[in-house]
């Protein structure tokens, strides 16, 4: 297998473990010689990122920054008065530049390592390669998720391009019925949708997504109230305009539990960028090990187009 095709699938995946073999109780000979040649992988948490944003790759191992432009406009058209003056509009182009972070990853093997792992049928670069993407994988998911302060790497908790507003009355929900809760989720979405006069967070938009705390998450789960058993994430689903699917309800365990968030799945608002995805070089004999590198190059956590995305702290 080329170490190229090691990434194909690997991008959002869970590495789970195999599931344990059948043990033939009347063979159990030939039962431990299956479990010694089977490995069981640790199980690690789920890379998420791709799935809660989109994600994007410039494919260039070369660049050190990308740049995207946005226009900016402002005027108003009027009637004529008879006097020939023009109302003027004016429109801006700006750009912004994002730097490009460099990274590196990799794995080495013996002789007697690759000697092992082909008595058993273990493709050595396979397996250790897999590992190394694991581990850009996470790293990825922790700057899009928090950045990287020392870097100036932004994040998506540490985005200073994310309008914030407060719970109604002021109140957390530790004091609100299920029915006060679904009144604050309905006031984020509506805040986001007039402020910007319907162009971000739009009603029946497949791309709006909320996402909570897993403890706020559960909170969905209660009934609405004494009278009606139907769930506040239930009603969500078949009542608000905001949300078209269950799926696009996220329980997250990194963001924080008075907090939640109302965005789109659109990389023209938010996007995480790679400069360029894990390419694995030769292997490279020193001494009696092989050294097998792997570079990479992260931009982080974009939003495009400012308000776009919305909080609500304080629940």
């Amino acid at each position: 297998m080329e170490r190229k095709e090691l990434l194909k699938g690997y991008i959002g995946s869970v590495f789970a473990a195999d599931t344990i073999a059948n043990i033939n109780v009347e063979n159990i000979a030939s039962a431990l010689v299956l479990v010694e040649q089977k490995i069981y992988e640790a199980r690690h948490p789920n890379i998420t990122f791709n799935k809660v944003f989109p994600v994007k790759s410039f494919n260039d191992p070369l660049a050190t920054s990308f740049t995207y432009f946005y226009v900016t406009g402002a005027g108003k058209a009027e009637l004529q008065n008879g006097d020939g003056k023009i109302s003027f509009v004016d429109g801006m182009v700006k750009s912004k530049q994002v730097p490009l972070f460099d990274g590196a990853v990799g794995y080495k093997y013996t002789n007697k390592e690759l000697k092992r792992a082909s008595a058993y049928n273990i493709n050595l670069d396979e397996y250790k390669g897999k590992i190394a993407v694991r581990s850009a994988l996470e790293l990825a998911e922790s700057i899009c998720y928090d950045g990287d302060e020392g870097r100036e790497i932004l994040g998506f908790f540490n985005n200073p391009d994310i309008a914030t507003i407060s719970p109604i009355d002021g109140t957390p929900w530790s004091g609100k019925t299920p029915k006060q809760k679904l009144a604050d989720i309905i006031h984020l979405f509506k805040t986001g949708w007039v402020q910007t006069k319907q162009v971000h967070l739009a009603e029946n938009n497949p791309n709006n997504r909320l996402m909570l705390s897993t403890a706020r998450y559960a909170d969905l789960l209660e009934p609405l109230s004494d009278t009606n058993d139907k769930s506040v994430l239930t009603w969500i689903v078949e009542n608000l305009p905001f949300i078209t699917n269950a799926e696009h309800i996220i329980a997250s365990p990194k963001l924080k539990e008075d907090e939640m968030r109302a965005y789109e799945f659109d990389e023209d608002k938010i996007c995480f960028n790679w400069g360029h995805l894990p390419e694995f070089g030769i292997p490279t004999p020193d001494g009696l090990v092989f050294v097998v590198p792997a570079e990479y190059s992260i931009g982080g956590l974009v939003i495009r187009e400012p308000l776009s995305v919305w909080a609500m702290e304080g629940i």
